[in-house]
């Protein structure tokens, strides 16, 4: 039995609603604050490199060359892996929100489905998301510049 527009939710159903929508909220803010790690670990990890370039072409000595082209290459590797991990933490909060909602949003009150704010949640919840393919750019541009960095200090002829 569906519930009719302006239908009072029962108070069961209010509550499982509110549970419901907190629960979303706060998954919703985590997803948002990983977003934001994931581009600051990309800036930082190009500010480094850029640094580390800046340096090794201040630098006279080979082997202080060949040492930051090994650094560039080691914070590369560990800017990919600090992304890559972010962006598990993406996909569990995508799984458990779609586990929250449940199928469809089956998991939420009949009666609470008339309210806007549930048909934005179930629409939020069902869309296509391009996280994943923004991380696989935000993983591209720190592998090319790492390549591009550590190539330079190590095969740079003076």
């Amino acid at each position: 039995m569906s519930a009719q527009p302006g239908e009072k939710l029962t108070e069961d159903d209010r509550r499982a609603y509110e549970d419901v929508r907190r629960v979303y909220d706060k998954l919703g803010d985590d997803s948002r604050y990983a977003k934001t790690q994931q581009w600051l670990i990309a800036n930082y990890g190009i500010a480094l490199l850029a640094a580390i370039f800046a340096f090794g072409h201040g630098t006279a000595g080979t082997f202080c060359r060949v040492a930051l082209g090994g650094l560039a290459g080691l914070t590369g590797i560990v800017a990919c892996w600090a992304i890559c991990g972010v962006q598990r933490d993406l996909i569990k909060y995508r799984e458990w929100t779609d586990e929250l909602l449940g199928r469809k949003g089956d998991r939420i009150p009949t009666s609470a489905r008339i309210d806007p704010r549930v048909a934005e949640m179930l629409y939020e919840g069902y869309r296509t998301y391009w996280t994943v393919d923004l991380s696989l750019v935000l993983l591209a541009v720190v592998v090319i510049a790492t390549v591009l960095v550590a190539g330079d200090l190590f095969f740079a002829t003076r």
